[in-house]
Order: structure tokens, then C-alpha cells, then sequence
């Protein structure tokens, strides 16, 4: 008969992962829930790109030019005209 402490050493055991690895313990999947998320935001921006490129160019033209229409403003000249 073989002692107990020559059976445990049989056993094999875990390996050790290190943090960052990306490798997982098998029984364990790792979790790319934020990584997906990203991923499908940078596919929505690309596809709907159309759309967005005006909303972004309109928003950019009024920071830049809400600063000469309210000068303009100032001096008595209505905004809309300012503007045109």
C-alpha cells in the first residue's frame, strides 16, 4: 500500500494563470461584454455615418458662429439676419 501523501502528489494540479492572460481556468469563459458593446458602436457610427456626418457639421457651425450672431446681436441686429 502506498502512503497518502504519495497519491496527493499524483494529482494534477491547476495551473496558475496570470492576470490579463487570455487564457481563462477552463470551466470559466471570459467575459467581452464591453469589448462587444464597442465593437457594435464603432459598426453603428460607421453604417450610419449618412446621418450623422450633417447633424455633426450642423452642430459645429452653430458653436462657431453663435459667438458673431450675438455681437451682432448686441449691436441691434436681429439674429436672423445675423445669421443670413
Amino acid at each position: 500500500m502506498e502512503d497518502e501523501e504519495g497519491l496527493e502528489s499524483l494529482e494534477p494540479k491547476p495551473a496558475a494563470v496570470e492576470p490579463g492572460s487570455l487564457f481563462a481556468p477552463r470551466g470559466r469563459r471570459p467575459d467581452f461584454t464591453a469589448e462587444i458593446f464597442v465593437i457594435l458602436g464603432f459598426a453603428a457610427f460607421y453604417f450610419a455615418r449618412e446621418f450623422f456626418m450633417p447633424v455633426v457639421l450642423a452642430l459645429l457651425f452653430a458653436l462657431l458662429l453663435a459667438p458673431p450672431v450675438h455681437a451682432l446681436g448686441r449691436r441691434k441686429i436681429p439674429a436672423p439676419a445675423g445669421a443670413g
